[in-house]
């Protein structure tokens, strides 16, 4: 990912794979497809997918006042492919617990959010997001955000909710989960989702989350920055443990034990609030620092609270 800010040859590259690129905007006016441009795809090293490059000024205007520091508003229309698309996970209803309606969910780590939208896909670089998602009536859409509104539509065939990330969060922590979805309230500032036949098993079963939190608050002396700390326990064949999506972990439903045993999976999640989230390796060469400080943070969060040395 580079930004190029030479005025001879200003323009901005995107990280995009199996996406279908229609037209480019910027603030507001159609760019020409002389100034913008997908690169062709590399031998054996295709996982990395194309670069969509986007020049930042009209050739035919050569304006030498531009101001450097100006906010510059790009717009693309875009297409994903539902075979391309590696970030995105679809479950006919044979793998979900309810057996009725299909299920999606994303799993953008580490380098997948490129396959769901144009974006730098690597962790040196962290955006805002907003997204309206809109979904079938019987479904309820999730995301790594936080919740803005949700209405049906005139005819109540479809629902839109719509979502707001203020905090700049690195590519891989970009999430969307849809399917039937219920939930419960656990505390103040932390709900379940889950599909409605697991939800109550979820709630009992993480229902330390909160003490989790403010333990992991006092131990690093700064208070929880996302708003949110939601957990969504995926299907049976959701194929991870846990996943730290800001807002919203996703769990998997092997957690739930039915004594609260493998509660350290959700200290675990919470603790990259802080290191991973919050602070993020520059690379995926140094990923280490955000596993590592992790592990070390969850100890420190569940010593005290199991009085257990051994943490």
């Amino acid at each position: 990912n580079n930004n190029n800010n030479n005025n001879s040859s200003k323009e901005v590259r995107f990280d995009t794979r199996g996406l279908s690129i229609h037209r480019v905007r910027i603030a507001g006016k159609r760019v020409p497809t002389s100034n913008w441009k997908v690169s062709e795809i590399v031998a054996e090293k295709e996982h990395l997918g194309q670069v969509l490059t986007i020049c930042l000024h009209d050739d035919n205007n050569n304006n030498e006042d531009d101001d450097d520091d100006d906010d510059i508003l790009v717009s693309i229309d875009y297409e994903t492919s539902a075979t391309d698309c590696t970030a995105s996970q679809w479950l006919p209803p044979s793998q979900t617990a309810g057996k009725k309606y299909p299920y999606l969910f994303t799993q953008c780590q580490a380098i997948h959010a490129r396959s769901l939208l144009p974006c730098m896909d690597c962790p040196a670089v962290k955006f805002t997001y907003a997204a309206k998602i809109t979904v079938p009536v019987w479904a309820t859409a999730v995301m790594s955000a936080l919740l803005i509104k949700q209405q049906h539509t005139a005819q109540q065939t479809t629902k839109t909710f719509e979502w707001d990330q203020p905090v700049p969060i690195p590519a891989y922590l970009l999430a969307l989960a849809v399917g039937q979805l219920d939930s419960r309230d656990i505390s103040p500032r932390s709900r379940i989702w889950s599909e409605p036949s697991m939800v109550e098993a979820a709630a009992w079963e993480f229902a330390d989350t909160e003490n989790f939190i403010r333990m992991a608050e006092d131990i690093t002396g700064m208070a929880y920055q996302w708003k949110r700390y939601d957990l969504l326990c995926l299907p049976p064949s959701f194929p991870y443990g846990g996943m730290e999506n800001p807002c919203l972990t996703f769990v998997t439903p092997t957690l739930l034990a039915g004594d609260r045993s493998l509660a350290d999976v959700v200290a675990h999640e919470i603790a990259h609030s802080w290191t991973g989230n919050l602070v993020t390796n520059h690379t995926w060469g140094h990923f280490w620092l955000n596993e590592g400080w992790t592990i070390w943070l969850q100890r420190k969060i569940m010593a005290p609270l199991f009085k257990n040395e051994s943490f």
